[in-house]
């Protein structure tokens, strides 16, 4: 293997330049196919009903903004 310096000719290539190309075919996997659909939908719904249910029972509000005081007009001080 030769390296590559800046204006160097490029090694001259190994076979026929007129030989045809390869072209690889995939095989269709119906099955495959059909299950990662099933997964990414499943999955999307998963995620829409967490977050539904997170929605449902809390009022909007600021995360980390507090415990609330079971009592407010009672502070101890000390």
């Amino acid at each position: 293997m030769v390296p590559l310096w800046p204006g160097q000719m490029l090694p001259s290539l190994t076979g026929d330049p007129r030989a045809r190309t390869a072209v690889p075919s995939a095989p269709d996997d119906v099955v495959g196919t059909a299950l990662t659909a099933v997964l990414l939908a499943s999955a999307i719904l998963a995620a829409r009903v967490v977050q539904s249910r997170r929605n449902a029972g809390a009022p909007p509000s600021i995360p980390f903004e507090g415990l609330r005081q079971p009592d407010p007009g009672h502070h101890r001080l000390a």
